[in-house]
């Protein structure tokens, strides 16, 4: 950095002192920011059928019984994952949602109602981790 630059920096950095800010301070949070920022968009960009397996995974335990886990992993395999599953979870909207479940509506009403609500349950988690914002999809 020429001396002319370095001194109009500081002369900039004492009026931001003056001002009563704090320009280290200021700079961390702009960083902060940044990283932040970064790890959302590579969040958004996870695939729906990974969120899928880690809100399993994390709540696969708690369910009733094995013919409850055997059904999630059914449905999602079934209706959901060849539709959004390579999609990145980011960019799920209402009307990819409506593709899968109106087909369903007609013939099995109760299916597409649960297949609903998994989607819904998989997107909550997914913005719950920063891969998502805004309204459900699937709400």
């Amino acid at each position: 950095m020429p001396l002319a630059a370095a001194r109009a920096k500081a002369r900039e950095l004492h009026a931001t002192v003056r001002e009563g800010r704090d320009p280290l301070s200021e700079r961390d949070a702009d960083a902060a920011k940044a990283k932040a920022e970064a790890a959302k968009a590579q969040a958004a960009e996870v695939a729906f059928a990974q969120v899928a397996d880690m809100f399993i995974a994390a709540h696969e335990a708690s369910w009733r019984s094995s013919k409850h886990r055997q059904q999630w992993h059914n449905t999602l395999r079934d209706y959901v994952l060849p539709a959004l599953g390579d999609l990145p979870v980011g960019t799920v909207d209402t009307g990819a949602v409506v593709k899968i479940i109106e087909p369903l509506w007609r013939e099995k009403t109760e299916t597409a109602s649960r297949v609903r609500g998994r989607i819904e349950s998989i997107l909550d988690y997914a913005k719950a981790r920063g891969g998502r914002e805004g309204e459900n999809a699937a709400r």
